[in-house]
């Protein structure tokens, strides 16, 4: 797909050595979303690596009552308009990723609900700038940045029930 497009492209490859996100070989479309796993209380989206967290998120959840679905975002702009449309109307929306607040992933999710005219809840879980000058391995700067469901499983959950609005 990246070598066939005319648009700019970044591919970022995953060092984590956690296994496949995904659990059979997926098809690409440019712009598409892809669920890993559906659920009618609300959906997470994550971009990278980082859906290992996602679904150990989605775990938490479901041992307190929630099913929430799990949508991979490979592609970060020209997303696919329609998934989150209808993710939007089953329940909130939580954008999870590896990179700051600004102009990534959840960025271009809310920008693209803006242009929809979609009110929606939505809640960003990625990086604080405080810490983007922090060095070491992958599973250390999630847990600096609060990133990691297993290490903060607490406050990941608290915050996932308050967007999800259990208590």
């Amino acid at each position: 797909i990246l070598c066939k497009g005319i648009t700019p492209a970044y591919l970022r490859l995953g060092t984590s050595g956690k296994g496949n996100i995904h659990s059979e070989n997926i098809k690409m479309e440019f712009g598409k979303i892809i669920e890993i796993c559906s659920g009618p209380d609300g959906t997470i989206l994550f971009s990278g690596s980082v859906g290992h967290e996602a679904k150990l998120a989605r775990e938490i959840l479901r041992e307190r009552g929630l099913d929430v679905a799990i949508a991979s975002m490979p592609f970060i702009s020209d997303i696919d308009k329609g998934y989150l449309e209808s993710a939007s109307k089953k329940g909130p929306l939580v954008v999870v990723e590896e990179h700051s607040y600004r102009g990534g992933l959840g960025g271009s999710v809310l920008e693209t609900l803006a242009e929809l005219r979609i009110q929606a809840k939505v809640g960003l879980v990625a990086s604080s700038q405080v810490n983007l000058s922090q060095i070491g391995s992958q599973d250390y700067l999630r847990i600096v940045n609060g990133i990691s469901a297993k290490t903060r499983s607490e406050e990941h959950t608290s915050e996932l029930q308050s967007r999800f609005g259990i208590s």
